[in-house]
């Protein structure tokens, strides 16, 4: 969270709609992958498309 608080820019990349209207987008931090630092933290695993949530629920 610092990291956030600290940063120069923190910037939306890939942004686009979903099915039902939420925004995704990717987070970069500094330039910076935020989903790839939350991964390695373990924090955060990736989606993985078709699988319904059943890819994270199970942890």
């Amino acid at each position: 969270m610092e990291s956030l608080r600290s940063a120069s820019e923190i910037e939306l990349r890939h942004l686009e709609r979903n099915n039902f209207f939420r925004v995704l987008a990717e987070v970069y931090v500094d330039d910076e992958s935020l989903g790839d630092r939350l991964m390695q933290a373990g924090l955060a695993t990736p989606y993985k498309e078709g699988q319904g949530g059943k890819a994270w629920c199970s942890k």
